[in-house]
């Protein structure tokens, strides 16, 4: 089995997403956490804490989406939330995976969008004052008049709203809102 073990310096909201395979993440409290494609998982925890993740398969590898937002000590408690989405849903559009949870008192926002050449998508951003990061899981994109491949990412501020384009077929990405307290 393999194993990475994520570092948290700081206490922070952690959201893994599982591109291909399975993941299992080992909370704090010990919880095995497994992870599939089509689900997500935020999990708040408190600094100086190692996650370990693990690859369930022998022989095969896996690729997930780590990302991690700072956060304030007192806001780490309870346990992570899984977030299932449709991959459907997705289709030639930005998904908010919000709009799924059990909570909204996340101070980000993430939504997931998988289109086709030349579709279009704009995210209003919900305070002009947050900061949005955009990542491209697979296929290029132009977001805000720049190009983006797989595996590039954009910050931007200061803008009431994003117009993207996907330039290829099966084109993935990840935006995260941050609202104005976390920047």
């Amino acid at each position: 089995m393999q194993e990475v073990k994520l570092v948290v310096e700081e206490a922070s909201y952690i959201s893994i997403l599982p591109i291909t395979g399975q993941v299992n993440v080992i909370e704090p409290d010990a919880t095995v956490t497994k992870l599939d494609v089509g689900e997500i998982l935020i999990l708040p925890v408190a600094s100086q804490v190692t996650l370990p993740l693990t690859n369930p398969y022998e022989a095969e590898e896996i690729t997930f989406l780590h990302v991690s937002i700072k956060t304030n000590e007192a806001a780490v408690s309870g346990h992570g939330q899984v977030v299932a989405f449709d991959l459907a849903s997705l289709e030639n559009q930005l998904f908010s995976l919000n709009s799924v949870c059990n909570t909204t008192a996340y101070p980000f926002a993430i939504s997931l969008g998988r289109f086709d050449g030349r579709k279009e998508a704009f995210y209003p951003l919900k305070n002009q004052q947050s900061t949005l990061f955009a990542f491209v899981v697979n296929g290029a994109f132009e977001l805000e008049g720049r190009l983006l491949h797989a595996k590039d990412g954009l910050a931007l501020w200061n803008t009431p709203q994003i117009e993207l384009e996907a330039l290829s077929n099966q084109a993935i990405i990840v935006t995260v809102e941050l609202m104005n307290e976390q920047r």
